[in-house]
Parts: C-alpha cells; structure tokens; sequence
C-alpha cells in the first residue's frame, strides 16, 4: 500500500491520448551532477539510471523550450525502496516565459515515493487549461531523512496533442497562401 494519500503516485506512466512528451522539445540543464550521473539519465527510458545531484540543496531540473510550450502535466519517477535518503520529499514546479516571471505552479510533498509521481500542472484562474511557458524548473527543496544529494530517475513533460504551439506565436500551415507554396515543381 502506497503511504501517499494524494493520489498522485502511480506504479507505471500511461501516456493520455490528448497528451504528447514536450519533453523532447527542450534543452535540458541540472543544477548540478555528480560525475557519470548527469542530466542525460533524466531521458534515457530506463528506470535502473539516475541523476544524482552533487550540492547544496534546492536542486533544480531546468527545461528551455525554443517556443512557447503549453504544460499539462509533469511526471518524476523515484524509487525510495532503492534511494531512500536520496529520495525527493518535497518538490515545486514553476514555469514562466522568461527568468523575471517565472512563478510556482504547483508544491507538493510526499512519503516515500515508489513509481511515479504526476503533477498535473494548471493556472489558477483556469484550472481546466495547460499553462504556457519557455521554461519549466522542477526544484527539489527537501529530500527524505535530510539527504543531502537527490536521485531521480526519469522525467516527462506532458503537453496537449493538438497544440504544436499556442497562443499568438502559432501558425498555421493550412490555409490557402501557405498551401500554395507547400510544393515543389
């Protein structure tokens, strides 16, 4: 039994029909790693690696995205049976357009995660709507028993499947000017 009782850790991912991985449309950056433990982990599909943070805490996961991105949902994969210490505790997401506004989305705690941990990710004033950013940071504020060093083991970043991008920096490719020039002779 799973000591959370926030319904927010589960064995396995399942990946939303009306989702896609954003992930892989960002440049990814840890605040620190130790050597042979480093950001490319994060990524790799395979839950037996893991970045492992070499510093003082907060450590952060930081994603640059090329254009504006919505965020529907951010999952962190964790094994406390095999990290304990090096487990997250206490985590925040924050996202935003720029460094000058980035702003906490979401602050969650939990107790000895096993699996995944799924942060769905929504603004306040439209809790039904992804938010929309450039960059996203997950920041480890706190791991289990005071640990020092954090382990995680995989991240995903979800992303509406019918967005490619949003807001005003979208285009369109399907009207009748772009068609037109879709081709070539």
């Amino acid at each position: 039994m799973n000591p959370n009782s926030s319904g927010l850790i589960f064995e396995s991912l399942e990946e939303d029909k009306g989702e896609r991985d954003v992930g892989k449309l960002a440049v990814w950056s840890v605040s620190s790693a130790k050597p042979g433990n480093g950001v490319d982990l994060l990524v790799d599909g395979s839950s037996d690696t893991y970045w492992q943070s070499d510093g003082m805490q907060p450590h952060t996961i930081t994603l640059h995205f090329q254009q504006y991105v919505a965020i529907s949902k951010v999952a962190i994969q964790t094994n406390y049976r095999m990290d304990e210490s090096y487990t997250p505790q206490r985590l925040s997401v924050s996202v935003g357009t720029r460094w000058s506004d980035m702003s906490c989305i979401r602050t969650e705690e939990v107790i000895e995660p096993q699996g995944w941990i799924v942060l769905p990710i929504a603004s306040e004033e439209h809790p039904e709507k992804p938010v929309t950013g450039r960059i996203l940071q997950i920041t480890i504020l706190v791991n289990h028993q005071n640990g020092r060093d954090t382990h995680v083991r995989q991240v995903r970043v979800f992303g509406s499947r019918g967005d490619q991008s949003t807001g005003s920096h979208a285009v369109s490719w399907m009207t009748t000017d772009a068609t037109m020039y879709a081709t070539c002779r």
